[in-house]
């Protein structure tokens, strides 16, 4: 596993770098979004309903829905025009590819998708769910799986909630479930179940905010490279990640306060070259160690919860320059741990 991970992460990195007519059916007017435009069927059984998705897309317009029945369909899609994109059910409304580069690739602002299963395995690492090029979208209540990355986030104040990802047992995990790479994006009460290299990733993004999720199997839970400014709030990262949360390479002033991290493999939280990050009222619980530190310095840690009560102030173990040691110069220091475990609701 930490093979693959490890291989997964290289390729992570490498990335970076490198990188009509309206058909007519009977519904509840409850099931359709809101909208000021026209709706637009695919599937079904309405006499002009499109049989393709894209078709649809196509012939819509600012401000219309474009409805999708029940069924499988093996396209990708190019969301050109600021749309809701509304499958019937996301356990049955079904877009799936192999090999493929991406599902839905969204340019326009302001686009809504939500209802959907979205599969798409391949063999290079390449292939994305959805990805996103574009400001103001929401992406809510479907169902992702990919081996690459499952939301590509290159625009700023997107919305991705209760979304549920998940990754099968292949021979080689997916790499990301979300990936940041701008700024004032809200990730929110989202399931994601491994295996897969990272849950939710911050690249070079500011004013962020990852609240309420759920982790399992993961190998970073949340993962933030150079990365300023963010909320990590009200998460759970428990049972099977190998780090809970780690802060890469310049990631400061990010305020980490009350997620529940516990029986993780590896650290419960990892600062590496990262200052002035705030991490106040967390549970750090049974992860081997729950913290740890190298070369980070000016961090404020405050009443967090360390596996017990604890009267006197936790020092939190780091290295600097190759030394391993516990830091009072550096304030890597909880001068006011908690004395029992906090409840949090995800």
């Amino acid at each position: 596993m930490k093979r693959i991970l490890a291989v997964g992460i290289i390729l992570v990195f490498i990335g970076m770098i490198i990188s009509s007519s309206t058909g007519f059916n009977a519904l509840e007017q409850s099931n359709i979004p809101a909208s000021n435009g026209k709706t637009l069927y695919v599937g079904g059984s309405g006499p002009n309903n499109y049989t393709k998705i894209q078709d649809a897309i196509d012939n819509a317009s600012d401000g219309d829905t474009v409805f999708v029945y029940s069924g499988i369909y093996n396209e990708s899609l190019l969301v050109d025009v600021s749309i809701v994109l509304k499958g019937e059910n996301k356990n049955t409304t079904i877009i799936e590819l192999n090999f493929g580069n991406y599902i839905i690739n969204v340019s326009a602002d302001e686009v809504t998708i939500s209802g959907f299963s979205l599969i798409n395995y391949g063999m290079f690492f390449s292939e994305f769910g959805i990805l996103i090029n574009s400001d103001y979208n929401c992406i809510n209540e479907n169902i992702i799986s990919t081996t690459g990355f499952d939301i590509n986030l290159n625009g700023k104040w997107n919305n991705v909630s209760n979304n549920i990802f998940y990754h099968l047992d292949l021979p080689y995990p997916g790499l990301c479930s979300v990936i940041c790479k701008k700024s004032n994006n809200i990730i929110h009460n989202n399931e994601i179940k491994g295996p897969c290299v990272v849950g939710i990733m911050c690249s070079s993004s500011s004013y962020d905010k990852i609240t309420g999720n759920n982790f399992n199997r993961t190998g970073f839970g949340i993962y933030l490279i150079n990365s300023t400014n963010c909320e990590i709030s009200k998460n759970k990262i428990v049972n099977g990640s190998v780090y809970g949360i780690a802060l890469i390479e310049n990631s400061s002033d990010n305020y980490i306060f009350r997620n529940d991290i516990r029986n993780n493999q590896e650290y419960g939280i990892f600062l590496y070259y990262s200052f002035s990050n705030r991490i106040e009222e967390n549970n750090f619980i049974k992860n081997k160690p729950n913290a740890f530190f190298k070369n980070s310095r000016f961090n404020s840690w405050d009443r967090n919860y360390w596996n017990r009560p604890r009267i006197l102030p936790k020092l939190i173990r780091g290295e600097i320059k190759g030394l391993f040691i516990f830091c009072w110069a550096w304030t890597n220091i909880d001068w006011r741990p908690a004395l029992k475990p906090y409840n949090i609701e995800v």
